[in-house]
């Protein structure tokens, strides 16, 4: 059975008790989780992240993007100046990032390399047809079909 837990309580009851077998931790909780002795990495989804593009994707439902126009602009302004800048700010951001997750800069480079931002949606299709596939979508979704496909930045 799948469930979803805070990634803290996930770590705290892998190791605590039988409560939970295993987990699906975020980058910065599995390399806390792998300093545990009683924990075992049994696999890495970076390459499934890559595959279907999985990230980040920020939502607000059309009353919300409709009055607050300039907070959806300003969050876009950020998003793309940090794309933009990312090869040359990449000292900086790795260490900004390594203080947030309170992992190490080394990890949190390696990370950077290989999933850099970015501001287009790519792997939507991939992604909604495993979620079919598994019983997690009642039917595949196709990013063409969303109502405001045309102003999602490809």
């Amino acid at each position: 059975m799948l469930v979803k837990v805070p990634n803290t309580e996930a770590i705290s009851m892998l190791e605590t008790n039988n409560q939970i077998k295993g987990s699906i931790l975020s980058f910065s909780a599995n390399l806390k989780a792998e300093k545990l002795d009683n924990v075992h990495m049994i696999a890495d989804f970076t390459d499934v992240i890559q595959k279907y593009s999985i990230g980040t994707a920020l939502i607000a439902n059309t009353q919300f993007y409709n009055e607050n126009q300039d907070i959806c602009n300003a969050i876009r302004k950020i998003q793309n100046e940090v794309i933009d800048t990312w090869d040359e700010n990449f000292e900086e951001n790795a260490k900004i990032l390594a203080e947030q997750y309170e992992c190490e800069v080394d990890d949190v480079k390696d990370l950077m390399k290989t999933q850099p931002p970015t501001d287009k949606v790519t792997g939507y299709n991939k992604l909604t047809q495993l979620l079919y596939e598994v019983d997690m979508l009642s039917k595949p979704l196709k990013l063409e079909d969303l109502p405001n496909y045309t102003s999602i930045p490809k």
